[in-house]
Parts: structure tokens; C-alpha cells; sequence
């Protein structure tokens, strides 16, 4: 006799096999594709901050670290925009297809479909590292999808956390993705190309 209450109505659940699917998918195995929905977010950061009347620098470095064969290598993304609250951590990245840009309040956004930075860990493991007025958060999307905080709450932030993250004053975000070593990771110099394009 099967103990499983089995409702009238639901909605239709999704395995992690099938989202991984998806990401993988929507990546199509090309790390540019990753890095261009991570630029796109961090561009839109920017811009919410330059519609607020603040002056910004809009940099946003890329830092590749190869490793040998085998090993994942790190893909490393860095701005100096608005950074994230848990809270907004918990809001943009915690769910796929969640529009979060503001595109959708009519705010001129290029990120549109709510999945880009999520859709990142089709590569590997992938951290989100973010300080916003003074408070640290670190989320950690692992290949199981179980999306998970470092720390049980926010952290003060420190001296030491802005030397590690690159952000000495102000907010910001850092993205590390460990990258698999199935996934080629194009040289510099056609990196620079691709994204002139």
C-alpha cells in the first residue's frame, strides 16, 4: 500500500538533471557565452547607480587562472558596482526564470531573462562573493544546485575581506567560477576579440 499523498493539483516540479540541462543548454558549452551574462549584470548594477546621480567607474575586470590538465581553472569576475544584500543574493540568484534586472519595471536593462548568472554553474561551482553597506555575503552554487550561504548571517565587512575580494572601499561583487577542465577556455587575445564584437 503506497504511503505517498498524491494531490489533485500541483505544479510541475523540476529534477536538477533537467536544469543542468537547461544551463547547459542556454551555455552551449562556450565559457564567452557565461562571461557576457556576467558583464551584462554587472553593466546593470552600473547603470542603476549612475540613474541614482553616483558617479562611477564602470571597470569590470576579468581574471583567467588555467590550470593544468585535469584541474579546474578559474574564471574570476570583478566590479565595483552596487554589490548584494543576502537578501538580494537570495532574490536574483536563488531561483531560475526570476526576471530581477527591472527591465521588467520598464527600467532600460539588458539583462532580461532571469537566468544568465545561474545558468553560470553549467561550468562548475561557482561563487558569488558581494559587500553591500558594509556587509558581507558569500553564496555558493555548487554542480548539485543546492545553493547555499558560507555563513549562518551577514558578516561585518573587514579589512582583509576587501583585500581578498579587490574591493577596497564601497560595494561590489566578485564571481568565481572553478571551471571544469571538460570546457575549453579561450586565449586572451580571442577573448578580447570575441567580446569587441
Amino acid at each position: 500500500m503506497s504511503t505517498v499523498q498524491v494531490p489533485i493539483e500541483w505544479e510541475l516540479g523540476a529534477d536538477p538533471r533537467y536544469k543542468r540541462q537547461n544551463m547547459e543548454r542556454a551555455m552551449m558549452g562556450r565559457i564567452e557565452r557565461g562571461l557576457v551574462e556576467l558583464i551584462t549584470n554587472s553593466d546593470d548594477s552600473y547603470r542603476g547607480l549612475e540613474e541614482q546621480g553616483e558617479q562611477v567607474s564602470g571597470k569590470i575586470r576579468i581574471e583567467i587562472e588555467r590550470r593544468k590538465l585535469g584541474q579546474p581553472s578559474v574564471l574570476i569576475l570583478r566590479d565595483r558596482a552596487g554589490g548584494m544584500s543576502r537578501e538580494e543574493m537570495f532574490q536574483k540568484l536563488g531561483a531560475l526564470g526570476k526576471r530581477t534586472s527591472g527591465f521588467e519595471k520598464g527600467k532600460p536593462r539588458r539583462g532580461l531573462h532571469g537566468r544568465g548568472a545561474r545558468d553560470v554553474a553549467a561550468f562548475g561551482t561557482v561563487h558569488f562573493r558581494s559587500i553591500r553597506d558594509e556587509e558581507y555575503n558569500h553564496l555558493v552554487i555548487p554542480p548539485s544546485l543546492k545553493c547555499r550561504f558560507t555563513e549562518q548571517r551577514p558578516k561585518k565587512v573587514t579589512n582583509d575581506i576587501r583585500k581578498e575580494l579587490g574591493i577596497p572601499r564601497g560595494n561590489g561583487t566578485v564571481v568565481t567560477i572553478e571551471v571544469e577542465s571538460r570546457f575549453r577556455i579561450p586565449q586572451h587575445e580571442t577573448l578580447l576579440k570575441d567580446f569587441s564584437r
